[in-house]
């Protein structure tokens, strides 16, 4: 029954447009690259059973297909029993040894923000910054990963996260010149600063200016690319009370702009969807029934309208 009554209330949100402003909340996931697992595919179906009309963005890695002695077929196949009909394909990377040399570019294994020793046995790289890399090689390894996703029956992504949130100028340039229209890297890094602090500090020069309440804007310098900060976080550093007191930050700025749209993108990890993911959903529940109470305007969307 709780789940019949959220599809309801999805179904009439999304039906019954408002004529007036409305705040809208992405919900995305993150496939780091390192592992498909049983437990946490799971969890993704248990969301999307609860959830199913809400479109979800799912950002794919393509490191999954150049771990060796991959089963291609299988991996593809366990992708997409992630994916709902009404989900939507993003493209993530984690500068992961195996998607570098496959795509045609040097690997660094310096500098990491993962501390201690890492083996390269199946792979490594996973905290190794994509900004430590040329734009040229950037646009080689977004331009072989949006292929391989294509090459395994996904749509080719328009939207994208840099692993570690790591997303610089060189970045953008890249995904603009791989005709991505979005970059979701964007982070309020206050949200990090105990669990991840090595991402904290060097991400201060990339998004000290990112808040709970920032919007969506355009990178001049990257064509005109769409800059969708993550101002609601990953749920693996954001209890459920912290999603509602972020979408509690919006009603007020609603209430009192109400013919301003607003945004917030909130999301989980497919690597840790077993654990995490339930705390999107406590959230969602609670911000669906108290929008429904309260008469304010909400509506799920991959990308900002």
């Amino acid at each position: 029954m709780k789940t019949r009554t959220v599809l309801i209330m999805l179904t009439l949100f999304n039906v019954c447009q408002p004529a007036f402003a409305e705040i809208q909340i992405n919900i995305s996931v993150d496939w780091e690259g390192r592992s498909i697992t049983a437990n946490n595919l799971r969890a993704i179906e248990a969301f999307n059973q609860e959830f199913g009309k809400i479109p979800v963005l799912h950002f794919l890695n393509a490191a999954y297909f150049t771990k060796p002695d991959v089963n291609f077929a299988q991996v593809a196949r366990e992708m997409r029993s992630a994916l709902d009909a009404n989900d939507v394909v993003g493209l993530h990377i984690h500068a992961w040894k195996s998607l570098m040399t496959s795509a045609g570019v040097e690997y660094r294994n310096t500098p990491n923000w993962n501390s201690g020793a890492e083996s390269c046995d199946p792979d490594c790289g996973h905290g190794v910054p994509l900004t430590a890399y040329a734009t040229e090689e950037l646009q080689k390894v977004i331009r072989y990963s949006a292929d391989t996703l294509v090459q395994q029956g996904f749509p080719r992504p328009i939207a994208f996260r840099a692993g570690g949130w790591m997303a610089n100028l060189n970045v953008m340039q890249a995904l603009a010149a791989n005709k991505f229209r979005y970059d979701y890297s964007g982070l309020n890094r206050d949200v990090i600063r105990g669990s991840q602090p090595e991402i904290y500090r060097w991400t201060a020069n990339l998004w000290s200016h990112i808040t709970n309440l920032t919007q969506p804007y355009v990178i001049e310098a990257a064509a005109n690319l769409i800059e969708v900060p993550n101002n609601g976080c990953l749920a693996d550093y954001m209890p459920a009370r912290k999603m509602i007191a972020v979408w509690e930050e919006y009603v007020r700025a609603w209430q009192a702009n109400p013919r301003a749209d607003y945004f917030i993108s909130f999301g989980f990890h497919q690597e840790t969807a077993a654990v995490y993911s339930s705390r999107v959903a406590e959230a969602l529940r609670v911000i669906i029934a108290a929008a429904a109470q309260r008469h304010i305007p909400l509506s799920f969307v991959a990308y900002p309208k």
